[in-house]
């Protein structure tokens, strides 16, 4: 594990799994990362399928990156430049060694 890491995590909607994916593997070459489908409740913002409507919950992907604070950040800039308005929600923990 790399000193100062951070855990990076991106929720967004399953048409941006592809993209997003590229994306991570250009932006953090040769670090860790899991890409999962997951569903979300409360207010996405996105348009939802009448499944999901009768569910109560959207699909999305969430991305986990291990990476350092100051490379999560750039790279959340970066996203926000290249892709203005994906629907992307980010969030960085701390990861402690044990």
């Amino acid at each position: 594990m790399m000193s100062a890491s951070c855990l990076l995590v991106l929720i967004a909607p399953v048409a941006l799994e592809e993209t997003l994916a590229d994306w991570i593997e250009e932006r953090f070459p040769g670090q860790p990362w899991t890409l999962l489908r997951v569903e979300g409740h409360g207010s996405h913002g996105l348009p939802m399928s009448v499944y999901e409507q009768v569910l109560g919950r959207v699909h999305l992907v969430e991305a986990r990156i291990e990476t350092t604070p100051q490379a999560a950040r750039d790279g959340m800039c970066e996203w926000r430049e290249r892709y203005p308005g994906a629907a992307v929600r980010a969030w960085m923990l701390p990861l402690l060694a044990l």
